[in-house]
């Protein structure tokens, strides 16, 4: 496993290599090197980039992201003060990174309110509408977080975490027997694996 991890590394170096300075492979090196558990080097990737272009709204928005993914949450704060100042601030991605902040920290509260600042600006955002619907299905608002997954799954209708979302909310609102029924219903439509 290690050495599939170096090699894939390695093919996502090459791939940058191959276009140097080219932001969408210096993005997707720095993906590939987070998701390999290469964080100091996908960070130093995506800081290289951003001492470049310190105004690209797609780089600000995967360092940030990937700030908070590595707990890094004063650099994320330092770097959405920064952008608080420019047009992205009126976006629903600064919504949705505040939001990951704060749910990230452990504050559902103010994650929820930007969650729903997120979901008002971009209805079609089921990402965030499913982070919403998880945290009010943990805080036992059933009836929202059905609202909720019900509009993911019109959104995404394939998407297996947002029907075992679905489920879970079942087996909370019915029984073990209504969760399993529904379950079982989704093998028959989707098969062993939905994925």
């Amino acid at each position: 496993q290690v050495l599939e991890r170096r090699r894939r590394a390695l093919a996502a170096a090459k791939a940058s290599d191959a276009y140097p300075g080219h932001i969408p492979s210096e993005l997707f090196l720095s993906k590939v090197q987070l998701k390999l558990g290469l964080a100091r080097e996908g960070l130093k990737t995506l800081e290289a980039l951003i001492a470049k272009y310190p105004d690209d709204k797609t780089i600000n928005i995967a360092l940030i992201d990937a700030y908070i993914k590595t707990y890094k949450f004063n650099d994320a704060r330092n770097r959405i003060q920064i952008i608080s100042s420019t047009e992205l601030k009126d976006t629903w991605e600064y919504a949705s990174l505040n939001a990951k902040l704060h749910m990230r920290m452990g504050d559902s509260l103010q994650a929820m309110s930007w969650y729903k600042n997120s979901i008002s600006m971009n209805p079609l955002n089921d990402e965030d509408m499913f982070a919403l619907a998880e945290i009010l299905l943990k805080k036992a608002n059933f009836d929202g977080a059905k609202l909720l997954l019900n509009k993911c799954m019109e959104l995404d209708p394939v998407n297996a975490d947002y029907r075992i979302a679905y489920a879970r909310l079942l087996y909370e609102t019915q029984d073990d027997q209504a969760a399993i029924g529904y379950l079982l219903s989704l093998k028959e439509e989707f098969g062993e694996n939905p994925n």
